[in-house]
């Protein structure tokens, strides 16, 4: 079973240029195949950064720990040639993590993927949280076989 994940990114303040928050994140499923296929979209969630206390004489801080905490698990079911779409709300700052797993195929030759982040009326979407397919990092696993 291949798994494939964005790694983490920051929900920002504001979209440039649209004076708009965002409010949204849209995982975007397409089946390539003749076949069914079945994943599951999990996304963890941790909080908002603070702001660091760097010492004096110092150019880096380390940030208290915090608990990373998973606000959706959804197992989607494609039909052959169609699209599906999983809509998670974002929160500003907050930092999010989204994983796919099943039939997907590591390189999307069953089911291709991408992620965007998008404002609550789905008219502007946020450049710095939109994942192609092929930005995606394999999760290693013991199964090699969807390499």
């Amino acid at each position: 079973m291949a798994k494939i994940t964005t790694g983490p990114f920051r929900a920002p303040v504001e979209i440039p240029g649209a004076n708009a928050l965002v409010a949204f994140i849209i995982i975007t499923l397409k089946n390539h195949t003749d076949e069914q296929k079945e994943v599951r979209v999990i996304v963890h969630e941790c909080p908002a950064p603070v702001p660091p206390t760097i010492p004096g004489g110092q150019n880096c801080a380390v940030s208290p720990e915090t608990l990373e905490v998973e606000i959706c698990n959804e197992n989607v079911v494609l039909n052959n040639n169609r699209c599906r779409q999983v809509f998670v709300i974002a929160i500003t700052n907050r930092i999010y993590r989204v994983t796919i797993s099943g039939d997907i195929g590591v390189h999307s030759e069953e089911v291709e993927v991408s992620v965007v982040g998008t404002d609550a009326g789905f008219s502007v979407h946020e450049p710095t949280m939109f994942f192609r397919h092929d930005d995606f990092i394999k999760v290693e696993d013991d199964d090699d076989d969807d390499d």
